[in-house]
């Protein structure tokens, strides 16, 4: 049960700020950003919870070597191979393509703000 707690809390989280915008009224992108936020921090701290953990960190061991890419995604695999020259550990690899992903995604909707792109219903 103990490593199901960071989920817990995540999805706790989200469901939150999804109930104080509903309850408050608030339109705006900040209960998003902190949700995106919340399940940011679920992907970053989850330890070894679940299958899908243990084979990327396998996966980030074998694409360090541009010889092992044969049948992967290549956007993955150059990513892995490039953020493998900033550290030799396939945990804390994994953990930054996470942390580039959440970024990412919070850098999108940003964007998609400024062009007038609605992304609520």
């Amino acid at each position: 049960m103990a490593e199901l707690a960071i989920y817990l809390v995540g999805v706790a989280c989200v469901y939150y700020t999804l109930l104080v915008g509903a309850v408050s009224g608030y339109r705006g992108k900040l209960f998003a950003v902190i949700s995106i936020i919340a399940i940011g921090v679920v992907a970053v701290f989850r330890g070894v919870v679940g299958t899908d953990t243990a084979n990327y960190e396998q996966m980030a061991g074998m694409l360090r070597a541009p010889s092992n890419w044969y049948g992967v995604e290549p956007g993955f695999a150059v990513l892995v191979w490039f953020l493998g020259w900033f550290t030799d550990s396939d945990v804390v690899l994994v953990r930054l393509i996470a942390v580039m992903f959440v970024a990412g995604i919070i850098a999108g909707s940003a964007w998609a703000g400024r062009r007038g792109v609605e992304l609520e219903n």
